[in-house]
């Protein structure tokens, strides 16, 4: 996900290589916020307008030739419209 919108990326301490301490990826005092369920429900409403899709990201880098197949057999039939911004 972080390859495109607003979804960070992260360093996971001891799991993400770089990230073996909280010392190696992060300042002595770091600011805490705790998230709620609350929270995470009023941003996925952010999203819902009036039910219709206006946008899908499809990063095919990131994605397998069998999760291209499956996502071509779900859309297969449907009226898909490239629009281009550029």
């Amino acid at each position: 996900m972080a390859s495109f919108g607003s979804v960070a990326m992260f360093h996971w301490v001891g799991i993400t290589p770089e990230a073996s301490r909280l010392e190696d990826v992060a300042p002595a005092e770091l600011p805490t916020h705790r998230v709620t369920r609350n929270d995470i429900f009023e941003l996925q409403d952010s999203y819902r307008r009036d039910g219709r899709v206006d946008v899908v990201v499809f990063s095919a880098p990131q994605l397998s030739l069998f999760e291209l197949r499956d996502l071509a057999d779900l859309c297969d039939g449907a009226d898909l419209r490239c629009r281009s911004w550029l």
